[in-house]
């Protein structure tokens, strides 16, 4: 991660709620939203629809951009966005290297992953996010559920899982928090050094592992945002898998009955994931027959 600022750093609109009548800086921001987006305006554009009706006191919107056209996201920020937005374009060099510039650019106490095209659930989202974390003493870090949209536009929550009993699998089961339902006390995803970007697939997850070993998660008992499958993560889920399994060896390090058990439940999840993308996933043979029984 880079630990620099670069110099051409573009800082749009500035919300005056953090400055003083003289112009300083009176505080920095509760929270920073990164938001990575490349070749994506319209998906950008979602986000900032679903952004614009929360409570923005206090929030930076960082935007990590690496679009091939780089006039038409600081065009739409300058003329659609009236909060305080760091906005910076960097070559296309992988999500995760996008979500490290923005972990350097934050200034806000917690930082929160919020791609292009992901929406938060509700327009109160960010004030009851607010509130339960004052609520909870400001915790290193906290989770919310997440709901997928599917075809339809409905938005499906994953049943609940119980966190200490997921750890004690080593989480090889699935279960785990999404990056659109987690957010991170910035110098606690500072000090563990952002996103290997030697991952394609499981950055995201890698990062969640080590933070697991370090701190005890605060869940919280709402749904804080949604988003629609079929990124990188639906289209290359076998290197999911697999990638999924080198972050749990390295951060885990399971041993004995546990890495057996381990390689066991990651087995039977990768069979599990092998038969839904090959046969009732959208667009295979026994999609539409599924839906029909579960409606």
């Amino acid at each position: 991660m880079t630990c620099e600022r670069e110099s051409t750093r573009h800082t749009l609109i500035v919300d005056k709620s953090h400055r003083g009548a003289s112009g300083a800086r009176k505080e920095s921001p509760w929270i920073s939203i990164v938001t990575p987006v490349m070749n994506g305006l319209p998906e950008l554009k979602l986000t900032w629809e679903s952004l614009k009706v929360q409570d923005r006191a206090g929030v930076e919107w960082v935007v990590i951009d690496s679009s091939r056209a780089r006039e038409e996201v600081p065009r739409f920020l300058d003329e659609a966005v009236d909060l305080h937005v760091t906005y910076r374009w960097q070559k296309p060099r992988g999500i995760f290297v996008a979500m490290n510039r923005g972990i350097t650019e934050a200034r806000g106490t917690y930082t929160y992953f919020l791609n292009a095209g992901d929406t938060f659930a509700f327009p109160e989202s960010l004030a009851v996010l607010k509130s339960a974390i004052d609520e909870y003493g400001q915790p290193p870090w906290v989770y919310a559920d997440v709901a997928m949209v599917d075809d339809q536009g409905r938005g499906l929550v994953p049943h609940g899982w119980v966190h200490e009993e997921e750890r004690e699998r080593c989480f090889a089961r699935g279960h785990f928090p999404c990056h659109q339902g987690t957010v991170v006390r910035t110098s606690v995803i500072r000090s563990l050094g952002g996103f290997d970007p030697s991952y394609i697939i499981g950055g995201d997850y890698d990062l969640f592992l080590r933070v697991d070993r370090l701190y005890p998660p605060v869940r919280l008992p709402f749904t804080l945002a949604r988003f629609a499958p079929g990124g990188a993560s639906s289209r290359r889920w076998f290197t999911g898998i697999r990638e999924f399994h080198r972050a749990r060896r390295l951060s885990l390090r399971p041993s004995g009955w546990q890495a057996v058990r381990e390689r066991v439940d990651t087995v039977w999840y990768g069979g599990k994931t092998v038969l839904y993308r090959s046969l009732w996933a959208p667009g295979k043979p026994l999609h539409l027959a599924v839906r029909r029984i579960r409606d």
